[in-house]
């Protein structure tokens, strides 16, 4: 039989590590239209291909997150399985191989892509 005070903390890690996905790609929204909006003030190209460094630095952290995440629900899925003796909240530690995965995940690679694409767009235009 699973614990269930188990189970119910490594949810609880899984629902904050989605949150701050989420809050990852909203700093990612405020700073790049920030730099976006500089670029066009001021016709410089320069500011919008900043936005870069923003967009690529939170992306990895984001994707870090991901693949944090996807650990824990592996640790989840073998926690349902095990006995009530149990108690181990350790995922393990993230690999670089685990991180580029998680780039490939449409949640990262569509958001992420689609702002570069703006930016690219948007620094060729001016």
């Amino acid at each position: 039989m699973p614990n269930a005070s188990r189970l119910q903390m490594i949810q609880a890690i899984i629902t904050r590590l989605a949150g701050n996905s989420g809050a990852l790609k909203g700093f990612t929204v405020t700073i790049v239209t920030a730099l976006l909006g500089v670029a066009i003030n001021t016709h410089k190209a320069g500011y919008a291909w900043l936005s870069m460094y923003p967009i690529v630095v939170l992306g990895l952290l984001d994707a870090y997150y991901l693949a944090l995440e996807r650990r824990y629900r592996m640790l989840y899925n073998k926690a349902a399985t095990e006995g009530d003796d149990a108690w181990n909240l350790s995922a393990g530690k993230v690999t670089l191989a685990e991180v580029f995965k998680a780039i490939g995940s449409p949640s990262a690679w569509a958001f992420y892509g689609a702002t570069v694409l703006a930016v690219v767009i948007l620094a060729v235009t001016l």
